[in-house]
Order: structure tokens, then C-alpha cells, then sequence
């Protein structure tokens, strides 16, 4: 009988009532959405929006937005934004009022211009390929049994973060 009282005194089992409950108090939990401060307004036909940041450790970083304007973005104007986005409306610098998420301004670009940028990356990125594979056949090594000189296939990749594949090329 000592076996079973203390076999009971360490059982950490729930009972039914105990289980029952939580479930109800799950269920009952409401469904996730995320923060407002974390979404941005839907973006106006035509136009492609992000956030970009704008500040960093307590200053402006200003090469990051000079480096997004130069790609066509531009912060989008606080009149083009539904209501309830008006909290997020901030100074920022020289741009006047913008909206403002943390250390971030939303901006904006046409979607034609966007296809533009895009396409010359790709080209870069191509031209990039290209001229890497023509330097590693030129220097490549002649082996026994091999063209020595010539590469059929080159492939390339890259990743960022926690191994997301980077953007790198046409595709």
C-alpha cells in the first residue's frame, strides 16, 4: 500500500474538471491579429509600399533612405492614409510629416518604376554570373580528364538571416 500512496502523491495527472476547464479557457481565448503599430495601410493601386528604416541607435540614417530614394521610394504622403493610421503620423527630418512606425517611415513607388529597379538588378545580377563563370573557366586548372578551361553549368546562392534564400539574380 506504501507504493500506491506514493505513486499518488507524485502523479502530476490532470482530472477531468481540471482539463476541461483549460480547454474552455482556450477556447474562449480570443484569435491573434497583429499589432496595428506593425501593419501598414493597404497600398493605393498602383504604388508598392514598405517600411524603411530611419533611424538607428539614436540616429538619423540617413544612407539608408538616400539609398531607398534612389530606387524610387519615396514617403508616402500622410493625406493618401485611411484614419486610423493618423497616430502613426510623425515629423521626420527635412520630409516634414510622414508615417511612422518606431524607427521606420513608410514610403512608397510606382509599381512600373518598381519593375524597372527590378529588372536592372536582375541584368546586374546576370551580367555579375556571367562574368564570374568566364573567370573560373579562364583560370581554372587543366586535369587529367577533364576540358581544363571550361565551365558548363555555374550556379550560385546565397542566404541571409536563418538561411532564407537572399535575392540573388533574375529569379
Amino acid at each position: 500500500m506504501a507504493s500506491q500512496s506514493s505513486v499518488a502523491a507524485t502523479d502530476d495527472r490532470l482530472t477531468r474538471e481540471q482539463t476541461s476547464r483549460a480547454a474552455a479557457e482556450i477556447e474562449a481565448w480570443p484569435e491573434w491579429t497583429p499589432a496595428q503599430n506593425t501593419t501598414a495601410p493597404p497600398a493605393r493601386d498602383a504604388f508598392e509600399q514598405k517600411w524603411v528604416r530611419c533611424r538607428v541607435v539614436n540616429a538619423d540614417d540617413e544612407p539608408n533612405i538616400i539609398r531607398n530614394m534612389q530606387q524610387g521610394w519615396r514617403p508616402r504622403q500622410v493625406d493618401t492614409v485611411p484614419p486610423a493610421f493618423k497616430p502613426f503620423v510623425r515629423r521626420f527630418g527635412d520630409f516634414g510629416e510622414v508615417i511612422r512606425n518606431q524607427d521606420c517611415i513608410l514610403m512608397e513607388r510606382p509599381k512600373a518604376m518598381g519593375d524597372k529597379v527590378r529588372a536592372h538588378v536582375a541584368g546586374r545580377n546576370q551580367r555579375l554570373r556571367q562574368s564570374v563563370q568566364e573567370y573560373m573557366g579562364q583560370r581554372m586548372p587543366r586535369q587529367h580528364g577533364s576540358n581544363g578551361g571550361t565551365v558548363e553549368e555555374f550556379e550560385a546562392r546565397a542566404t541571409v538571416g536563418a538561411g532564407r534564400p537572399a535575392r540573388f539574380g533574375g529569379d
